[in-house]
């Protein structure tokens, strides 16, 4: 049997690009309890509303306009190229991230959006 899952499908503004370039990153998130802490981990760091995140309930509206940054890679399995979530933080945390990024501390590259 199956596990649980729901598909995500989120838009992110690269803060680097000039005008409106969007990144569309879809992804499964299986319902377990360690993917679900993570979610949440993921809405408190981007600012979700605590009242809502405190329910544990997902509004569609409220996640409009959340910021915060992302850390991906790239991996190959089997000729194909799958986009990896390494990280996220809060927008704050911007200048660590992307130092890091550029001293490549992640093996393999990494592209923050």
């Amino acid at each position: 049997m199956a596990s649980p899952k729901t598909l995500l499908r989120p838009l992110f503004r690269d803060p680097r690009a000039e005008g409106a370039c969007l990144h569309k990153i879809s992804g499964r998130l299986y319902c377990t309890q360690k993917s679900l802490w993570k979610l949440n981990w993921f809405l408190r760091d981007f600012g979700y509303d605590p009242d809502l995140l405190g329910r544990d309930e997902v509004d569609e509206k409220a996640l409009l306009g959340l910021t915060g940054v992302l850390r991906t890679s790239r991996k190959s399995l089997a000729g194909r190229v799958f986009l990896n979530l390494d990280a996220f933080a809060p927008s704050s945390e911007w200048e660590f991230i992307s130092k890091d990024a550029r001293e490549g501390v992640l093996a393999g590259g990494s592209h923050d959006l």
